[in-house]
Protein backbone atom coordinates (compact mmCIF):
# COMPACT_ATOMS: atom_id res chain seq x y z
CA UNK A 1 0.00 0.00 0.00
CA UNK A 2 2.86 2.52 0.97
CA UNK A 3 4.31 1.73 -2.66
CA UNK A 4 1.48 2.06 -4.22
CA UNK A 5 0.72 5.74 -2.68
CA UNK A 6 4.18 6.77 -3.27
CA UNK A 7 3.33 6.32 -6.73
CA UNK A 8 0.42 7.95 -7.12
CA UNK A 9 1.84 10.57 -5.61
CA UNK A 10 5.06 10.49 -7.74
CA UNK A 11 2.68 10.40 -11.00
CA UNK A 12 -0.07 13.17 -9.51
CA UNK A 13 3.45 15.57 -9.35
CA UNK A 14 4.71 14.81 -13.13
CA UNK A 15 1.46 15.46 -14.06
CA UNK A 16 1.00 18.26 -12.47
CA UNK A 17 4.22 19.99 -13.86
CA UNK A 18 2.90 18.86 -17.29
CA UNK A 19 -0.28 20.63 -16.69
CA UNK A 20 2.32 23.66 -15.68
CA UNK A 21 4.38 23.36 -18.70
CA UNK A 22 1.52 23.34 -21.13
CA UNK A 23 0.04 26.14 -19.52
CA UNK A 24 2.83 28.42 -19.71
CA UNK A 25 3.40 27.42 -23.10
CA UNK A 26 0.05 27.84 -24.35
CA UNK A 27 -0.44 31.75 -22.48
CA UNK A 28 1.50 34.26 -23.91
CA UNK A 29 1.75 37.36 -21.72
CA UNK A 30 4.06 40.07 -21.50
CA UNK A 31 6.46 40.34 -18.93
CA UNK A 32 5.71 42.21 -15.57
CA UNK A 33 8.99 44.08 -15.83
CA UNK A 34 10.12 45.02 -12.34
CA UNK A 35 13.14 46.13 -10.46
CA UNK A 36 14.57 42.66 -8.96
CA UNK A 37 17.55 41.10 -7.27
CA UNK A 38 18.76 38.61 -10.31
CA UNK A 39 20.83 36.81 -7.75
CA UNK A 40 17.88 36.40 -5.59
CA UNK A 41 16.13 35.11 -7.99
CA UNK A 42 18.76 32.79 -9.09
CA UNK A 43 19.53 31.41 -5.80
CA UNK A 44 15.60 30.99 -5.25
CA UNK A 45 15.48 28.37 -8.12
CA UNK A 46 18.73 27.02 -7.38
CA UNK A 47 16.87 25.46 -3.90
CA UNK A 48 14.08 24.38 -5.70
CA UNK A 49 16.47 22.32 -7.97
CA UNK A 50 18.56 20.88 -5.12
CA UNK A 51 15.11 19.71 -4.04
CA UNK A 52 14.16 17.99 -7.39
CA UNK A 53 14.16 14.61 -7.42
CA UNK A 54 17.30 12.93 -8.70
CA UNK A 55 19.22 16.25 -7.86
CA UNK A 56 20.41 14.86 -4.23
CA UNK A 57 24.16 13.95 -4.88
CA UNK A 58 24.46 17.02 -7.08
CA UNK A 59 26.25 19.92 -6.01
CA UNK A 60 25.23 23.17 -6.76
CA UNK A 61 27.42 26.73 -6.70
CA UNK A 62 26.34 30.04 -7.82
CA UNK A 63 29.44 32.45 -8.30
CA UNK A 64 28.91 36.37 -9.03
CA UNK A 65 28.52 39.59 -7.17
CA UNK A 66 26.37 39.67 -3.86
CA UNK A 67 23.30 41.57 -5.96
CA UNK A 68 22.50 42.16 -9.54
CA UNK A 69 19.98 44.63 -9.98
CA UNK A 70 17.62 43.83 -13.42
CA UNK A 71 14.54 44.72 -14.60
CA UNK A 72 12.72 41.11 -15.13
CA UNK A 73 9.48 39.34 -14.34
CA UNK A 74 10.78 37.92 -10.82
CA UNK A 75 8.55 35.06 -11.19
CA UNK A 76 8.86 34.06 -15.12
CA UNK A 77 12.57 34.13 -14.58
CA UNK A 78 12.86 32.49 -11.46
CA UNK A 79 10.77 29.50 -13.68
CA UNK A 80 13.60 29.79 -16.49
CA UNK A 81 16.23 29.36 -14.15
CA UNK A 82 14.57 26.28 -12.43
CA UNK A 83 13.72 24.66 -15.65
CA UNK A 84 17.55 25.36 -16.57
CA UNK A 85 18.64 23.63 -13.51
CA UNK A 86 16.42 20.94 -12.65
CA UNK A 87 17.54 19.86 -16.48
CA UNK A 88 21.42 20.61 -15.88
CA UNK A 89 20.72 18.08 -12.89
CA UNK A 90 18.81 15.41 -14.73
CA UNK A 91 21.62 14.68 -16.96
CA UNK A 92 23.86 14.49 -14.51
CA UNK A 93 22.41 11.47 -13.43
CA UNK A 94 24.24 10.72 -10.14
CA UNK A 95 26.85 12.57 -8.63
CA UNK A 96 27.79 15.85 -10.21
CA UNK A 97 27.64 19.93 -10.30
CA UNK A 98 25.85 22.72 -11.76
CA UNK A 99 27.62 25.62 -11.06
CA UNK A 100 25.86 29.28 -12.19
CA UNK A 101 28.43 32.22 -12.99
CA UNK A 102 27.03 35.87 -13.40
CA UNK A 103 29.06 38.39 -15.01
CA UNK A 104 27.76 42.00 -15.02
CA UNK A 105 28.32 44.65 -17.90
CA UNK A 106 27.23 47.98 -18.61
CA UNK A 107 24.21 47.54 -20.58
CA UNK A 108 23.36 43.40 -20.02
CA UNK A 109 23.90 40.71 -17.56
CA UNK A 110 25.58 37.01 -18.77
CA UNK A 111 24.08 33.46 -16.91
CA UNK A 112 26.56 30.89 -17.60
CA UNK A 113 24.68 27.43 -16.35
CA UNK A 114 27.27 24.52 -16.91
CA UNK A 115 26.47 21.16 -15.76
CA UNK A 116 28.84 18.24 -15.51
CA UNK A 117 26.04 15.76 -17.07
CA UNK A 118 26.48 13.64 -20.22
CA UNK A 119 26.05 16.39 -22.72
CA UNK A 120 23.67 16.73 -25.54
CA UNK A 121 24.64 14.47 -28.97
CA UNK A 122 25.23 16.85 -31.67
CA UNK A 123 22.68 15.74 -33.55
CA UNK A 124 19.95 16.56 -31.83
CA UNK A 125 21.37 20.06 -29.92
CA UNK A 126 19.64 22.38 -33.02
CA UNK A 127 16.09 20.82 -32.03
CA UNK A 128 16.33 21.45 -27.87
CA UNK A 129 14.62 24.47 -27.98
CA UNK A 130 11.71 23.42 -30.39
CA UNK A 131 8.75 22.79 -28.77
CA UNK A 132 7.50 19.05 -27.78
CA UNK A 133 11.05 18.18 -28.60
CA UNK A 134 12.94 15.50 -25.43
CA UNK A 135 14.64 13.01 -25.70
CA UNK A 136 13.73 11.63 -21.89
CA UNK A 137 11.47 8.85 -21.13
CA UNK A 138 9.06 11.22 -19.48
CA UNK A 139 9.38 14.59 -20.52
CA UNK A 140 7.12 17.23 -22.14
CA UNK A 141 9.61 18.60 -24.27
CA UNK A 142 8.53 21.59 -23.38
CA UNK A 143 11.17 22.79 -20.66
CA UNK A 144 13.83 24.45 -23.06
CA UNK A 145 11.32 25.75 -24.81
CA UNK A 146 9.26 28.05 -21.99
CA UNK A 147 13.06 28.83 -21.31
CA UNK A 148 13.65 30.07 -25.01
CA UNK A 149 10.45 32.15 -24.76
CA UNK A 150 10.81 33.67 -21.36
CA UNK A 151 14.38 34.78 -22.24
CA UNK A 152 13.76 36.08 -25.49
CA UNK A 153 10.32 37.79 -24.38
CA UNK A 154 12.98 39.75 -21.72
CA UNK A 155 14.73 40.97 -24.97
CA UNK A 156 17.38 38.55 -24.04
CA UNK A 157 19.53 35.93 -25.99
CA UNK A 158 20.54 32.06 -24.59
CA UNK A 159 22.93 30.01 -26.11
CA UNK A 160 24.01 26.34 -25.89
CA UNK A 161 26.85 24.71 -26.28
CA UNK A 162 27.72 21.05 -25.52
CA UNK A 163 29.84 18.19 -26.00
CA UNK A 164 28.90 14.30 -25.28
CA UNK A 165 30.34 12.86 -22.28
CA UNK A 166 31.79 16.55 -20.79
CA UNK A 167 28.67 18.27 -20.41
CA UNK A 168 26.34 21.29 -21.33
CA UNK A 169 26.58 25.15 -21.01
CA UNK A 170 23.97 27.47 -21.29
CA UNK A 171 24.58 31.05 -21.79
CA UNK A 172 21.95 33.82 -21.28
CA UNK A 173 21.94 37.34 -22.09
CA UNK A 174 19.49 39.68 -20.38
CA UNK A 175 19.35 43.29 -20.69
CA UNK A 176 19.43 45.43 -17.24
CA UNK A 177 17.01 47.50 -18.09
CA UNK A 178 13.59 47.07 -20.26
CA UNK A 179 14.28 48.36 -23.76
Amino acid sequence: VHEAVEDILSQSLRVRQTVRDLLEFARHKDPQFVETDLMEVIREAMEQARRAEGAEEVAFTVKGPEAVPIEVDPRRMERAFLNLFTNAAAAIQGRGEVTVRVTVEEKYVQVVVRDTGRGIPRNVLDKIFDPFFTTKDKGTGLGLSIVYNIITNHHGKITVDSAEGEGTTFTVFLPRRNP
